[in-house]
């Protein structure tokens, strides 16, 4: 991402907890994030399964946080929380689906990158690509978006294989070590493999649970980087940060996977600082938080804090370990009111204190059960009152937060939803994100619709289709007005293929969510595909008319413009999008193609198509056969066949032994033997 400037308001004074200035501060930055890892799956943590003997070593070769809060069982937001070190309320984003890190809001990577630091990112989840903020300050942010070629995310897709590997997030993350050694660096390694589905290789499967056989694969990588960093002579001068986004429920408290509660089963972390500048062997059993990783990544390193963060740097806790720092811990969940419109599920932890805010609510002394089985709030009503009064505190007098919302085009929510991430509706839940009024339903009294819910991904991955419909439709029977069943359905049915299903279930699906993208887009395309495209077109301006820069009903309504031989209208539509929009490789693609291969000669424009495509390869690359398509007809539309076969070619030799969609790869050689022909592709 391009570097922007920092706030003039960054508060330059350092922290009077910063460290010494005897030992110099660190010039290397690694932080790994392990997605879905509770603390207690680690050995450290007390895991008695030998899952992490790498994470094990550096715990007792560093810091040892024991008692850690995220502020978000959701990995969206969690993330944003540690690299801004500001609460969900703060920065903005509050849930997977829906929502980008504001720019107004200044990351760790940012702070490094305007003092000089090489900033990577290595990203293993759609949830966190590079179109959701987190890019802010990377100068190389790589996620499954932009990992090789668009092939390779298609029959990804259609294997329900969204995320990249622990190996190959480690490979890429081995190679920027090796390049960049000798210049300060920040490193970010986000690993997703302890997240559903599971699939371990057998060298880490024997004897544990395939949830644990996965933390064991990730914590053979942390290894690879650490004995790296030990090859390449840089432990003296790296620090290294290691901690997870929340946890797994594991079917405590009835939740099989995470998101919808606050309990610590998601919500209690593992952290580790180790390296350069890190006390050796210690362990910390005060309570601290997520928030409060990059204030102390910022103090180690000796760098200012930008203005309006709550965290706080934990460096004092190395030099006292029983210090009182006054911390209060917090948490939230939106999810259950975007499912069946609740109040936001919120907790807030002060000492050995947890108070869950619910119609219903909870209080747990966590330190004496750490399970949360007991709830003493009748009898201890003191103490819940005080534990509102710290949560009122915290939420009431926190400054607004930017506006975080975007819309999702429908290859976003399909990715979203296949990872089982609720894609709901979000018109009617503003008014109670900032408010701690209480509104019902409780969430825990739809623990079984929730197990439906995620029982019926479960029989979609396993290709169970009839099982799924059969959640699908208790779900709609026993939650009407929530979408929880409507989008298990559309989602099955989807997967099973079975688009004449699929058409008779959405316009009662359109009608109850009208301004849902995905849905119109979805409708408009089996519309389509069964000759019906006076209806398709209606929707997809409909889409348009709701988010003009929504890139996939826009691009499918070119196609379809075009298909119908409206040449001029279809430029058009396309032109309106590069003028209003931000730039999107799938937009300047898409016009570059219509101008190169306009039927009409007064609508064609060589040179702009290849202005644009040669724009679209250079930022995106050349693995992307799409884009060297474009660039192949740009140049045939210059008349200069020999480039555009040489091209061409290149197209087909990188989807040679792919499984292609029905008719790609004809269209691709159909476009060669024009070009060898010296004719214009059609």
């Amino acid at each position: 991402m391009v570097r922007r400037a920092l706030p003039l308001l960054l508060v330059w004074g350092l922290s009077s907890c910063a460290p010494s200035h005897e030992v110099p501060a660190p010039r290397h930055v690694v932080v790994i994030t392990l997605d879905t890892v509770r603390a207690d799956a680690i050995g450290a943590y007390g895991q008695e399964k030998p899952t992490t003997p790498r994470i094990d070593e550096m715990a007792a070769e560093g810091v040892l946080f024991m008692d850690v809060v995220s502020s978000s069982p959701s990995t969206l937001p969690s993330h944003a929380t540690i690299f801004t070190g500001k609460q969900p309320f703060s920065h903005g984003v509050r849930s997977n689906v829906g929502y980008r890190l504001p720019e107004e809001n200044v990351t760790l990577a940012e702070v490094l990158a305007e003092h000089g630091w090489v900033t990577r990112a290595e990203v293993a989840a759609p949830v966190l690509a590079e179109e959701t903020g987190l890019d802010q300050g990377f100068g190389r942010y790589r996620d499954p978006h932009v990992t090789g070629s668009i092939m390779d995310r298609i029959e990804a897709i259609q294997r329900l294989e969204l995320s990249r590997s622990a190996e190959d997030v480690t490979a890429r993350g081995l190679e920027f070590l090796r390049e960049h050694a000798g210049r300060p660096f920040l490193l970010w390694l986000h690993y997703f493999d302890a997240h559903k589905p599971y699939d371990p290789p057998e060298q880490f499967a024997e004897g544990l649970s395939p949830y644990h056989a996965e933390i064991r694969r990730v914590d053979h990588h942390v290894g690879m980087v650490l004995d790296e960093l030990e090859a390449l002579g840089l432990r003296d001068r790296t620090l290294v940060v290691l901690t997870a986004d929340h946890g797994e429920g594991q079917l405590q408290h009835g939740e099989q996977t995470h998101s919808f509660y606050v309990y610590d089963s998601t919500i209690r972390v593992p952290l580790v600082f180790w390296g350069d500048g890190v006390p050796q062997g210690l362990r910390i059993r005060s309570m601290v938080r997520s928030v409060d990783v990059t204030p102390t990544a910022l103090a180690l390193l000796e760098l200012p804090r930008p203005a309006g963060l709550q965290g706080v740097s934990l460096v004092p806790l190395f030099h006292e370990p029983g210090l009182d720092l006054g911390l209060v811990g917090y948490g939230e969940s939106i999810e259950s009111t975007h499912a069946f419109g609740s109040s936001v599920l919120r907790f807030v932890r002060v000492g050995p204190w947890k108070y869950i805010h619910k119609p219903e609510p909870e209080l747990y002394q966590v330190v004496r059960d750490p399970r949360e089985v007991r709830n003493v709030v009748d009898r201890r009503r003191r103490m819940a009152g005080v534990m509102r009064k710290h949560l009122a505190q915290l939420v009431e007098n926190a400054e607004p937060a930017p506006d975080a919302g975007r819309e999702l085009d429908a290859a976003r929510l399909g990715e979203l939803r296949q990872l089982g991430y609720v894609a709901a509706d979000f018109d009617d839940d503003s008014d109670l994100l900032d408010t701690l009024e209480l509104r019902d339903p409780d969430p825990n009294s739809h623990v079984e619709e929730l197990a439906l819910y995620t029982t019926g991904w479960g029989f979609i991955r396993n290709k169970n289709y009839d099982a799924a419909l059969e959640n699908a439709n208790e779900l709609m029977r026993r939650l009407p007005d929530s979408s929880l069943g409507q989008d298990l359905a559309v989602s099955t049915l989807i997967r099973a293929g079975r688009g004449d299903e699929l058409i008779e279930i959405l316009p009662a699906a359109i009608e109850r969510s009208p301004d849902n993208l995905g849905l119109l887009d979805l409708h408009a395309a089996l519309l389509v595909e069964r000759g019906k495209t006076r209806r398709a077109e209606q929707l997809l301006r409909t889409a348009l008319s709701i988010d003009p820069c929504a890139v996939t009903p826009r691009l499918r309504l070119a196609r379809l413009l075009g298909d119908l031989g409206h040449e001029k209208e279809q430029i058009a539509l396309l032109e309106e999008a590069h003028r209003i929009c931000a730039a999107d490789p799938r937009l300047d693609n898409g016009l570059a193609y219509c101008l190169a291969t306009a039927t009409d000669p007064v609508l064609r424009d060589a040179e702009r198509a290849l202005e644009l495509s040669r724009g679209v390869v250079e930022r995106e690359g050349e693995t992307h056969p799409g884009h060297l398509d474009t660039l192949a007809s740009a140049y045939a539309a210059r008349e200069d066949f020999e480039r555009a076969v040489a091209v061409q070619r290149e197209v087909l030799a990188l989807v040679q032994g792919r499984e292609l969609p029905p008719g790609v790869l004809e269209e691709f050689e159909r476009h060669l033997a024009a070009y060898e022909k010296g004719e214009l592709a059609r």
